[in-house]
This record gives structure tokens, sequence and C-alpha cells, in this order.
């Protein structure tokens, strides 16, 4: 994730709007938490009001659930072929060994 600073003065009893904008969804995708430090919120845009020195931090997660169906799919693909291949070339080892 790319750090951004909006540091420096503002002033006195102004508001101040912050944000951020998430990253496009990949197989690995970070999700916004929220913020913390002078101002809690879960929201992605805020403002605060600046009536002394404040310090907020964009919270962020990896959320791997793409990637993990994904591999899931294709695992059970491969075995799908892997079987039916098996089965075509007329390996039925188990097949045989069951039916004595």
């Amino acid at each position: 994730m790319a750090k951004h600073g909006g540091e420096g003065w503002h002033v006195e009893n102004s508001t101040v709007s912050f944000g951020v904008r998430p990253p496009p969804p990949n197989l690995i995708t970070y999700v916004f938490e929220g913020w913390e430090g002078d101002e809690s919120t879960p929201a992605l845009n805020s403002s605060l009001l600046m009536n002394r020195p404040k310090k907020i931090v964009a919270k962020w997660y990896k959320d791997h659930t793409r990637l993990i169906i994904i591999s899931l799919f294709a695992s059970a693909a491969f075995n799908t072929m892997f079987l039916y291949y098996k089965y075509k070339r007329g390996s039925t080892k188990l097949v045989d060994k069951q039916r004595k």
C-alpha cells in the first residue's frame, strides 16, 4: 500500500476533510478497516475539527478470499481432469479390487 500524508498546518478551528479510495479488487485485496487515532470511524471519508495537533492513520487488512476460492476451483478442476483421464485410459484397478 502506498503511504500518503496530509501533514502540515491548518487554520485553527477549521474543518479538514480526509479520505481514501480502496484499490481495485485483485487476487489479494486490501480492505479498508477504518481510521484510528484522533478520529475513529469506519467511513472511507470523514472530516475533523483542527483545534489542536492531530494524527489519524488508515487501517487496512489483506483479504485472501478470492485467492483461496480460485485455488479450490483450480484444484477441483485438475482432480476431475486427472480422474477422467485415468478412467478413459482404462485404469480400473480400484474398481476391480472392490469387485473381488
